[in-house]
């Protein structure tokens, strides 16, 4: 009965560690948050669109051979906390293309009494491009596991 036991806790065990090991498969910042001075970002959304529109506000790509990527993320930190941070964010395409957001918007939703803060970067992209990489205050995101609306 003492060796059964044993087999089985070392079983146990051995899956537990496997689990604990695998935990954080994947991307950084796609499939689990990446920190960046202390603040979680993780991409959720990307979206390709000939325009984007807010309000009254109209922003297009600036050549025929562009479209907007918009990429939505979700941040651990609100509006100002971001602000004071100063990140720079670009996307870079298979093809070395690099591109700075024409328009970074943040949002704010309140779930069950507790903030939820998101942010959106607007891009233009090559209408070709396949694979994208985001820059997020000096860390690189690998954006290939996520489908382009």
């Amino acid at each position: 009965m003492l060796k059964k036991r044993r087999v089985s806790s070392i079983l146990i065990l051995s899956v537990v560690l496997l689990f604990q090991a695998c935990g954080n498969s994947g991307v950084a910042g796609v499939d689990f948050p990446l920190k960046i001075d202390d603040i979680d970002f993780t991409v959720t959304d990307l979206e390709t669109m000939y325009e984007w529109k807010v309000g009254s506000q109209v922003t297009k790509p600036r050549s025929s051979d562009d479209i907007i990527l918009v990429v939505t993320a979700k941040i651990s930190a609100g509006h100002q906390e971001m602000q004071e941070k100063g990140w720079e964010y670009e996307i870079i395409d298979e093809n070395g293309r690099t591109d700075v957001p024409g328009v970074t918007s943040f949002s704010t939703t309140t779930r069950n009494g507790k903030d939820e803060y998101g942010i959106e970067l607007i891009f233009g992209v090559d209408k070709n491009a396949e694979s994208f990489k985001l820059v997020v205050g000096g860390s690189e995101i690998a954006l290939d596991s996520l489908k382009v609306k």
